[in-house]
């Protein structure tokens, strides 16, 4: 059974009396249409129907909603042969209100009116259909300052830590710890109505009744990360509870048995614009907690009293180690997390904060930083290697630099390949230097976050992309080259002691594809069956392509070699030119391929092939 149609039989009786009231006193005024009567004087309502609910708003503990009914009336008057009686239909917009906790509750009608449909969009209602509120990215902070502008006021006036205990019993909820599964992946509950609870103690499951107005929340979230995630998960609770109550009352009406929602370690799956009301409340919660949290005022009051502090304290080269001090006290004081610290810093505008702290898969990686307006919210200079192979499929412009030579993936960057920002610790392996990562809009690639078929993202799943290198399928994200561009053609080569090495070898290398693979293959001391260990190309097939011109095998065996003898690019390209083959760059299994020999040359093959895989790509 439909919302609408329990609506509409919970409270018939009522509406049915004020809609005929309204026909019978509006009678003369209304637009009622017959084929045989053209002198309508009787208007009664037979009966009516709710088509939809349009809007539902909240007004205190009210809620108040427009109503789309049609009508059905018998009518009367005159005709072409005397009195006659007929049938029709009126559309009506009816503004009710009711309560709507354990059931449907202190129903009234406001305001009925002729239905006029119009093309316009009125204003958002405060409610979805399945009565989640609509939340949007840029009014989540008044949401935050007008809670705590109820429960906790202090919050708003001066920098401070919210006491979490206060907060919450402020608000009416009571804060429980216990353990809520067996693998640790539930975070915490939130308890809408008594319910039947099991918690877990070792092996052993017990159950238990939590009345309503619960939050549970599992002690071990301070192991599995920090007290600053203790916290964040109890108001994330809370935020549960002041705005998505409705939404629990209104499934229950509806048959549900859920009588609480749980925040768990792995976010549900995501369909593009399809998100289900758990999405949608999940991402409120995380949202909204945070700013309770850390509101906007206060916590750039903070911000601008330890910039002062610190910039007497640090040398402009200090950059990233000052702003690391800056998010460790701002952690601390503000008691929660420095990857909550890092995102909050992020939607505030520090946009020099991108590179802070990157916990990236299950640790942090180097931090680095750029000038504050060097990118915008929806940028980064991070990339998947997958992503970055899509890339170099998908955009020219990128190809063209990929095939350059002057870019190196490094550490999840591509950066300029001089001795300035990168230096090659082993071979095929590099290392940003300190003054790259203190410049990264000096040396490295800017790219666009946005969902697929738009040009936005959330917070939520923009940091959700850069905490997993982009490898969330469930997560329908595109990335893009950024129109930030550097300008390369001024930056010196790099002068490292390989880099004269490869030129002499280049300028050794015979004319034609024969000669240069024995070249490599006696350059690097290996044996044919050597390198059919290494490449999985068959001695007699190495052995062909070393002694006759014109059979050089297929593309994915010269692939294959290059690999196998841990060619460097700008071997591995050359030798394929001098083949039979060349790279088709609008196929996108090729694109990766040259990738793979521009990045990933020091990898064994096995190592290469998983990574194709991973990206669905025919393995060499």
């Amino acid at each position: 059974m439909s919302f609408q149609t329990l609506f509409q039989n919970t409270f018939y009786n009522e509406l049915f009396a004020k809609i005929n009231s309204y026909v019978y006193n509006s009678r003369e005024s209304l637009n009622i249409s017959s084929y045989s009567i053209d002198d309508i004087n009787f208007a009664k309502l037979d009966d009516f129907s709710i088509k939809s609910i349009h809007a539902s708003n909240k007004s205190g503990d009210f809620i108040v909603s427009d109503l789309l009914v049609i009508g059905f009336l018998n009518i009367g008057g005159h005709g072409r042969f005397g009195y006659e009686n007929d049938s029709a239909e009126i559309w009506l917009s009816v503004k009710v209100k009711y309560l709507l906790a354990d059931g449907l509750h202190q129903f009234s009608v406001l305001k009925i009116k002729p239905y006029v449909p119009s093309s316009e969009k009125g204003p958002v209602p405060y409610f979805s259909k399945e009565f989640v509120p609509y939340v949007s990215a840029k009014n989540m902070d008044s949401i935050a300052e007008d809670i705590l502008e109820q429960y906790y006021p202090e919050m708003l006036q001066a920098p401070m830590a919210l006491p979490i205990y206060d907060f919450a019993g402020n608000i009416g909820v009571e804060v429980e710890e216990g353990t809520l599964s067996s693998d640790s992946s539930i975070f915490g509950e939130m308890v809408f109505k008594d319910s039947l609870v099991t918690f877990f103690d070792g092996n052993q499951e017990k159950e238990r009744t939590v009345k309503a107005g619960t939050v549970l929340v599992d002690p071990k979230v301070k192991g599995l990360r920090n007290q600053g995630g203790f916290n964040n998960t109890i108001i994330h609770e809370c935020v549960h509870w002041l705005l998505h109550r409705t939404h629990n009352e209104y499934k229950s009406l509806l048959g549900s048995k859920d009588t609480k929602i749980s925040s768990r370690l792995n976010r549900s799956a995501i369909k593009e614009d399809k998100w289900s009301a758990y999405d949608w409340m999940e991402w409120q919660a995380n949202g909204i907690a945070a700013r309770i949290l850390m509101p906007r005022k206060t916590t750039k009051m903070m911000v601008q009293e330890l910039f002062l502090k610190y910039s007497f304290l640090f040398d402009e080269d200090e950059r990233i180690t000052m702003f690391e001090q800056v998010i460790d006290d701002l952690a601390q004081f503000f008691q929660v997390s420095r990857w909550a610290v890092k995102i909050r810093m992020m939607q505030l505008g520090y946009t020099e904060f991108e590179g802070i702290y990157k916990y990236v898969g299950h640790e942090y990686i180097k931090s680095y930083t750029c000038e504050a307006d060097a990118i915008q919210n929806n940028q980064t200079f991070t990339i998947s290697f997958n992503n970055a192979c899509f890339l170099n499929f998908k955009n020219e412009r990128f190809r063209e630099l990929m095939d350059s030579g002057k870019y190196v993936y490094v550490d999840s960057h591509f950066c300029l390949n001089s001795e300035k920002y990168v230096r090659m610790v082993e071979y095929g392996v590099y290392q940003m230097t300190d003054y790259a990562y203190s410049h990264m809009d000096e040396c490295c690639l800017v790219f666009d976050i946005h969902y697929a078929g738009r040009k936005s993202i959330s917070f939520k799943d923009f940091n959700d992309y850069i905490l997993y290198r982009g490898n969330l399928p469930e997560l329908k994200i595109e990335i893009d080259f950024s129109e930030h561009i550097i300008e390369v053609n001024s930056i010196p080569e790099y002068s490292g002691h390989i880099f004269p090495e490869i030129q002499r070898i280049m300028e050794s290398l015979p004319n034609h594809f024969c000669g240069t693979l024995r070249f490599h293959r006696d350059r690097k001391n290996c044996t044919q069956e050597q390198l059919e260990e290494y490449s999985g190309v068959s001695v007699s097939t190495i052995e062909r392509m070393e002694t006759k011109h014109g059979e050089n095998g297929k593309l994915k065996n010269i692939i294959a070699v290059c690999i196998g003898l841990k060619l460097y690019p700008d071997f591995s390209f050359d030798l394929i030119r001098k083949s039979t083959h060349s790279f088709n760059d609008l196929l996108p299994h090729h694109c990766a391929y040259k990738m793979i020999l521009r990045s990933c040359y020091h990898l064994s093959l096995e190592e290469v092939n998983e990574k194709l895989k991973s990206m669905n790509v025919k393995t060499i």
